[in-house]
């Protein structure tokens, strides 16, 4: 496996994530604030158009890091009885038909960003430039597609590797086919 290219990734994905998580901790306050500031007649008029975009930069944000640490929601309740080996292989399949999506979203991404900046749109209240505030969709995007790349990296090494030294702790699989019959639905 090429550790300087996951290595990078890896770094990408968690200053996303810290970016991420302090704007998640700026909305908090700036609604706070907000919620403190009403009674006694003062608002903030760009709160709702503040916290929308970085809602969106959080979520965005945070995919190629979710994804690298094995995070996202799944549903396993079939494929968690199946060998491992077989696991592994959907894993890689699954993979490929994400970054066939975030391909898709990279490039309507891109557009989107494009028409903004063609038009100069800006924001209703602050009167920001949209473009800016929507790049995050392609960059994302790029970020997220680079992980995914990791990921079927992982479990192609795992194939390659002699099978008493294979860790699979950080490969898309984390539950092994042994254990995932033990909890069975079977009675």
């Amino acid at each position: 496996m090429n550790n300087k290219f996951v290595k990078f990734t890896n770094k990408v994905s968690k200053a996303a994530h810290t970016i991420g998580a302090v704007l998640l901790c700026f909305i908090f306050l700036l609604i706070v604030l907000e919620v403190i500031m009403r009674p006694f007649g003062k608002s903030f008029l760009a709160v709702g158009e503040v916290t929308e975009y970085a809602i969106v930069w959080c979520i965005f944000l945070a995919l190629p890091y979710v994804t690298a640490e094995n995070r996202h929601i799944k549903v396993d309740l079939i494929t968690r009885l199946l060998p491992v080996k077989t696991q592994k292989i959907l894993c890689i399949i699954t993979n490929i038909f994400c970054i066939v999506f975030a391909v898709l979203l990279f490039w309507k991404g891109t557009e989107l960003v494009y028409g903004a900046y063609i038009y100069d749109s800006r924001t209703v209240m602050l009167g920001l430039p949209e473009y800016l505030l929507k790049a995050v969709l392609p960059l994302s995007m790029v970020f997220f597609i680079l992980e995914l790349i990791v990921d079927i990296i992982k479990i192609v090494d795992y194939f390659r590797v002699d099978k008493e030294n294979k860790d699979t702790s950080d490969v898309c699989v984390e539950t092994q086919y042994e254990e995932a019959k033990k909890e069975a639905f079977v009675e």
